[in-house]
């Protein structure tokens, strides 16, 4: 990936992704705005978690990418799933 543009201090970038057929990549230029967690590939904001595009701004920018992780994908959360007891399987032979 390579920054074409950036605005650091409203952390927005506008990353070009190199063409590589060999790993079904094809180039493009994407507009990242890590604030709104945007980018015009749509993973960002539909998966809620970075893409490729997001993560190479966030190592230009330097910035703490932990804090731009939904909450969905923290431990607590998963833990609170399987807090609840879940009710045993009938059996098949009744």
């Amino acid at each position: 990936m390579t920054l074409v543009y950036h605005s650091r201090p409203n952390l927005i970038f506008w990353v070009k992704q190199p063409h590589r057929p060999d790993r079904g990549v094809i180039d493009g230029a994407y507009y990242v705005d890590l604030r709104k967690m945007t980018c015009d590939c749509r993973r960002f904001p539909t998966l809620r978690y970075s893409c490729a595009h997001a993560i190479a701004a966030w190592a230009s920018a330097r910035v703490d990418c932990i804090t731009y992780v939904d909450e969905v994908y923290n431990l607590e959360c998963a833990y609170n799933v399987w807090k609840f007891e879940f009710p045993p399987v009938p059996s098949e032979n009744i």
